[in-house]
């Protein structure tokens, strides 16, 4: 999952034109250079993170508008590497995927407030993980760290403390994680504050339903409640749809954690009705049968007519 959001996050940093078509652009009759490279940028932003085929069809394809940078164009350098480092991650290829991703977070550094070197590091620290390099991923981290401290706009913050507290969370630092997670919140609404876009809104929302499973995980559920329904005013009717999976399956672990079981029964049935011409909704709520089935099993008295009326509520 944690994978998953960095790759939607690595997206929304490249993505600012949406094209519904994936055909190969023909740029052979566009004259500046610089429009090729826009051109092939919108193309392989659409490739990412779609389907197997199209991740690995993403690595030639940036690659090639790789070859279309000029030698002093760091910042498209920076961004056709990226492509490239997350394709080959998508693709589970991870030392290739490594080699790009450092050469986007070397390429990146050179730039003011750049994105790209962010959330380069960030992917850096999971795969470095992967293949055991411990020494690699402690610098890493401090090279982050290190960012936070010396960002100066509201949207560098909010990355790099996202970036902090994921890896915070990944290391079992409990504590850190909220720290920075809580910072990150604070620089999102800041930084919607100035732009006032949709996309920023939601983002906030989504942060705050992420920090309040962690508070849940901690068996703080009365704070994850109180931050859930902050949330909900931000997300808004982005619930259950353009892949908010979060809000939802957060109050009913939380009201569960609390043995509010009506609350939790309540959230239960809005994912269900939700789940009308949205197929992703059904992995969540196949997640929410596993956890909701554990809470009863972890019961010591189990209330039967209680585990057949959530059971029934899949028919309501």
């Amino acid at each position: 999952m944690q994978f998953l959001k960095s790759i939607l996050l690595i997206c929304s940093l490249i993505l600012v034109t949406e094209i519904k078509a994936q055909d190969r652009p023909d740029i052979s009759s566009i004259p500046l250079v610089k429009d090729k490279i826009e051109t092939w940028r919108v193309y392989c932003n659409q490739l990412i993170g779609t389907t197997e085929e199209n991740n690995k069809k993403l690595i030639s394809e940036a690659k090639y508008g790789l070859s279309l940078c000029n030698k002093d164009d760091i910042k498209s350098q920076a961004m056709f590497n990226l492509f490239i480092g997350c394709a080959y991650e998508l693709t589970r290829q991870y030392k290739p995927a490594i080699y790009h991703l450092e050469k986007t977070a070397s390429l990146a550094s050179k730039l003011p407030n750049s994105s790209f070197e962010i959330t380069a590091l960030g992917r850096l620290t999971s795969l470095y993980e992967f293949v055991n390099d411990v020494p690699k991923r402690r610098k890493n981290v401090e090279k982050i760290v290190k960012l936070a401290d010396t960002a100066t706009d509201f949207n560098t913050k909010k990355l790099v403390t996202g970036t902090l507290g994921a890896y915070y969370y990944d290391t079992d630092n409990y504590e850190l994680s909220l720290k920075y997670k809580i910072q990150e919140i604070e620089y999102s609404k800041k930084l919607y504050a100035q732009d006032r876009k949709e996309g920023s809104r939601v983002d906030i929302g989504y942060a705050m339903s992420n920090l309040a499973a962690l508070y849940s995980y901690l068996t703080r559920h009365q704070k994850a409640i109180d931050y859930l329904d902050e949330a909900k005013t931000y997300i808004k009717d982005y619930v259950l749809r353009n892949g908010e999976e979060t809000l939802y399956r957060n109050y009913i672990v939380a009201y569960l954690g609390l043995k509010n079981l009506d609350s939790a029964k309540h959230y239960y049935q809005l994912i269900y009705k939700g789940m009308k011409g949205v197929d992703t909704i059904h992995s969540l709520l196949s997640y929410v049968n596993y956890f909701v089935g554990n809470h009863y099993l972890e019961q010591k008295n189990i209330d039967l007519d209680e585990v057949i009326g959530v059971l029934r509520s899949r028919h309501q």
